[in-house]
Parts: C-alpha cells; sequence; structure tokens
C-alpha cells in the first residue's frame, strides 16, 4: 500500500488567500462548503492501512461551515478513538 499523501495544511496558506478561494468555490458550486481534498471515498477506502489518518486529513480540508459541523460533533475525535 501507499503511504499516506501529505497535504497543504490551512496553516501555511494565507488568510486573504483562503477567503478567495472560499468566494470562488461557493460561487462555483452553488454551496455554502467545498472540500479541497484529493480524497474521495474510493480512495480513502484503498488504503485501509491509513484510512483514519486519511479521512482526518480529507475533513481537514472542509471549508470553515463544515469544519464547524465536524468540531461539533467531535468527528475527529471519534475517529481517532474508534
Amino acid at each position: 500500500m501507499s503511504p499516506p499523501r501529505t497535504l497543504c495544511s490551512r496553516s501555511t496558506t494565507s488568510a486573504r488567500t483562503r477567503a478567495s478561494t472560499s468566494r470562488f468555490l461557493t460561487k462555483k458550486n452553488g454551496r455554502k462548503f467545498y472540500n479541497t481534498s484529493t480524497f474521495t471515498l474510493p480512495t480513502l477506502l484503498d488504503d485501509p492501512k491509513h484510512f483514519r489518518q486519511n479521512l482526518v486529513a480529507c475533513i481537514g480540508e472542509f471549508s470553515d461551515d463544515a469544519q464547524d459541523v465536524f468540531e461539533r460533533f467531535k468527528f475527529v475525535d471519534r475517529v481517532a478513538a474508534a
């Protein structure tokens, strides 16, 4: 199996760039949230050894509105504890 993917951290992207990207993606897809991860459900399942780590990375690439939902339900903590 391939090693887990390394994604660009949100902390390395400027707030201005994130805001610009957010406006573009929400306008483009017509929704209030988006995900910039390269992962899809099939690609997550293709690497079962790193599934949790990759799922957390995928979740981390959702827009701020979606992040709020994940945080309220402590989704990442639940995935890590499973």
